[in-house]
């Protein structure tokens, strides 16, 4: 899960950097380009985007039982 939060935090950024730059370079055109639901699709598309990104990572971890109240998490060794 850390390593979605990350990823979909760098998307946030250059989406937020993509958006700035139309600002600034195209003051009356980013008012018809950059509205609340272009923004919100965005957001839910570089959410999705993280996700999917990160699936390989999900195939690369095991959970074994260790003891009855204690899982732990080992990673597999990944071909490259």
């Amino acid at each position: 899960m850390g390593m979605i939060a990350q990823t979909g935090s760098a998307y946030m950024t250059v989406g937020v950097t993509i958006e700035r730059y139309l600002v600034v370079c195209w003051p009356l055109k980013a008012r018809s380009i950059c509205t609340n639901g272009r923004a919100k699709a965005a957001v839910a598309f570089f959410a999705v985007l993280a996700v999917v990104y990160n699936i390989p990572r999900f195939f690369e971890f095991t959970l074994k039982e260790a003891s009855r109240l204690i899982l732990a998490c080992k990673l597999e060794d990944a071909v490259i």
